[in-house]
């Protein structure tokens, strides 16, 4: 089920980020720019709200995966141990200790498809970050560019207006 979640927290995002720059602006218009920036200020906020929480989701299975590994080792020089003495009464714990590896390699492999799941979805957040910022610069130097023309043509515009001497 955690598989399908992180899918659809990818999903969700991707799409999101797609719509935002797909959006079709007037290209022309300062304050169409100056608005289309707000939306992808907001956007990104989003976004690295997004990946913060799931960095926390990937380091919360990195720490499981790491635990239950230790938990293994553990257990693996305790039977190694058991084993090992010249005492044979307790051989069988061993077995005990042989059947909690089995368990608990059943649940390393289920958190290390969460974790890889987890790890995926960050990477697409990821994506979706670099893909805002830089969607961001582009329409920031447009930005510059429409406002230094809009300042030239005024500047034309005041200099043919004004009364000519001759």
């Amino acid at each position: 089920m955690s598989m399908s979640i992180f899918g659809k927290l990818r999903l969700s995002f991707l799409g999101t980020v797609h719509e935002l720059l797909n959006k079709m602006i007037d290209l022309n218009s300062p304050a169409a720019i100056e608005q289309y920036l707000r939306d992808l200020e907001h956007a990104i906020e989003q976004v690295m709200d997004s990946n913060a929480q799931q960095v926390g989701v990937v380091n919360g299975f990195v720490r499981v995966v790491n635990g239950l590994n230790g938990r293994k080792e553990t257990l693996r020089a305790a039977a190694k141990s058991v084993l090992s003495n010249d005492d044979s009464s307790d051989d069988w714990k061993a077995k005990t200790y042989a059947a909690q590896i089995v368990d608990i390699n059943k649940e390393l492999a289920t958190n290390e498809a969460a974790k890889t799941a987890a790890t995926q979805a960050l990477d697409g957040l990821k994506q979706a970050l670099d893909g805002l910022k830089k969607k961001r610069s582009q329409m920031e130097a447009a930005l510059k560019e429409i406002q230094a023309t809009d300042s030239a043509t005024k500047a034309q515009d005041n200099a043919t207006a004004a009364p000519q001497t001759g």
